[in-house]
């Protein structure tokens, strides 16, 4: 009964995260893919929890069969738990080393952009393209009279739409006491992963991981409707939510590749991204040295 009780024990403490973590390796070819089943935000890597399981009746098992004393029973589940945090931190290091000091540092040059435009509050997010300029997507600040940044220390500072392109779907907003660096920009490709920076829900910032995974010249509409608009899109496999318009897509050598402007209504996972020679273009066609946004989205 012991033993049992033991094994519950195991079962409840290491399993759902080891179960995670053999599913991440899964996907990224560490371990056979047939571990990544189920391994998607909010899904149960079922295949990844019976590997574990099996470990742990397994020893059980052996218990049983070689009569051995409660002590060395006990031992060899710790001996387990403690190979198996060993093994979770080796692997955890792996996945660290794959991105730059600038994939990491990046948080730091991520805002959360707010205001309010008929009635209703819009928030998104931003980054810092150059000293004080923040860039993110019109939708985000179309008929604001008034816009926001907060940092990643809390500050809340006001902010200026000093270029507005509705149908590029992109602004740059002015923030002189912005006090945070530029991250870099960079040439995306298929294939390419990161990580979107993003404020979903208007919350604290979340990194949601993402692949490259078509590069299309996208014909559609602009923020307001109008349709003929052709874009330089990125297609990402990503889970993506209401709040991050406007995250940079921060490939692993700490460049952005894109800005994140739209989620897949009819598939779940996917989300798009305007390639960063959208952005370049704006900014050759100058700022204003005033307010510029559009009206707002009914």
């Amino acid at each position: 009964a012991v033993a049992v009780i033991v094994i519950l024990g195991v079962l409840n403490v290491y399993i759902p995260a080891f179960g995670n973590l053999v599913a991440s390796l899964g996907r990224d070819g560490d371990l056979p893919h047939w571990f990544a089943k189920g391994g998607e935000p909010g899904a149960v890597p079922r295949r990844a929890l019976v590997l574990v399981a099996v470990q742990c009746f397994g020893y059980l098992a052996i218990y049983l069969l070689l009569n051995a004393s409660l002590t060395q029973f006990v031992l060899v589940q710790t001996a387990s738990m403690a190979t198996v945090y060993l093994l979770g931190m080796i692997a955890a290091l792996r996945l660290l080393t794959r991105f730059s000091v600038g994939w990491w540092m990046a948080v730091i040059s991520v805002v959360l952009v707010a205001g309010e435009a008929c009635g209703r509050i819009q928030d998104g997010t931003g980054w810092v393209v150059e000293d004080g300029l923040v860039v993110t997507n019109a939708h985000v600040v179309a008929g604001e009279q008034a816009t926001s940044v907060v940092r990643d220390d809390g500050t809340r500072l006001a902010a200026d739409v000093v270029a507005f392109d509705g149908a590029r779907d992109l602004a740059v907003l002015a923030v002189p006491d912005l006090g945070r660096p530029p991250l870099p920009m960079g040439d995306p490709a298929v294939g390419d992963v990161g990580a979107v920076f993003g404020h979903p829900g208007g919350g604290p910032l979340e990194l949601s991981p993402a692949e490259v995974a078509r590069r299309i010249l996208a014909t559609g509409r602009d923020i307001y409707g109008s349709p003929g608009v052709d874009r330089d899109v990125l297609e990402l496999a990503a889970e993506l939510a209401p709040g991050d318009s406007g995250s940079p897509l921060v490939r692993s050598d700490g460049q952005v590749i894109g800005v994140v402007f739209a989620i897949a209504s009819d598939r779940r996972g996917v989300g798009y991204a305007l390639a960063t020679d959208e952005v370049r273009d704006l900014l050759d066609e100058g700022l204003a040295a005033e307010t510029v946004a559009g009206p707002c989205q009914r």
